[in-house]
């Protein structure tokens, strides 16, 4: 993905200055950012220097957008582009996929692993009855789980699950941290 990625930027960039400025970004979010996103899924449960490669990609994409150089900042482009970092991506993807989980069954197998919230599991009213019940886990392998890793990050969010917007606000909640 990488290199796919890299190549594709770096055809964009000698190419910039042919290409109009305002379909620049469109056209780096079809063929890059889509690639990065799509890729989440693989790389929610990586280590922290395979998610580094995905920001340096996020990175040399608000580059090519922007024109600024290679030791220039970029972080005040990617917020401008309205584009999350990748930490950012990998929390929005997993709390999608378990919201996903919950809300159509599907796929089973990561319905069945997360617990249900504990309001279903008894009568009381408390203050963290919508909260999703955590299994604990011994292992670190069993904390990068889906279920595990996406029922804590969806528990932090305080994200409604059954509202209408879940994507645009959780999308939101993120751009503002």
């Amino acid at each position: 993905m990488t290199r796919r990625c890299t190549g594709t930027l770096i055809a964009l960039n000698h190419a910039r200055h042919v290409i109009p400025s305002s379909t620049l970004p469109d056209i780096v979010q079809a063929l890059v950012i889509s690639i990065v996103r799509y890729c989440m899924s693989v790389y929610g449960s990586c280590s922290s220097t395979q998610i580094q490669r995905v920001h340096k990609i996020i990175n040399f994409s608000a580059r090519v957008v922007s024109g600024r150089r290679k030791y220039d900042r970029i972080s005040d482009v990617v917020q401008r582009l309205g584009w999350l970092t990748a930490c950012q991506l990998v929390e929005y993807h997993t709390i999608c996929a378990v919201h996903s989980a919950i809300t159509t069954g599907q796929p089973q197998y990561i319905h069945d692993t997360i617990g249900p919230p504990a309001n279903q599991r008894h009568n009381h009213d408390t203050r963290r009855a919508n909260r999703l019940t955590v299994t604990r886990m011994r292992t670190d392998a069993g904390r990068r789980r889906l279920s595990y890793r996406g029922a804590l990050m969806l528990n932090d969010s305080h994200a409604d699950i059954g509202d209408r917007q879940f994507r645009a606000n959780l999308k939101r909640h993120l751009l503002s941290r």
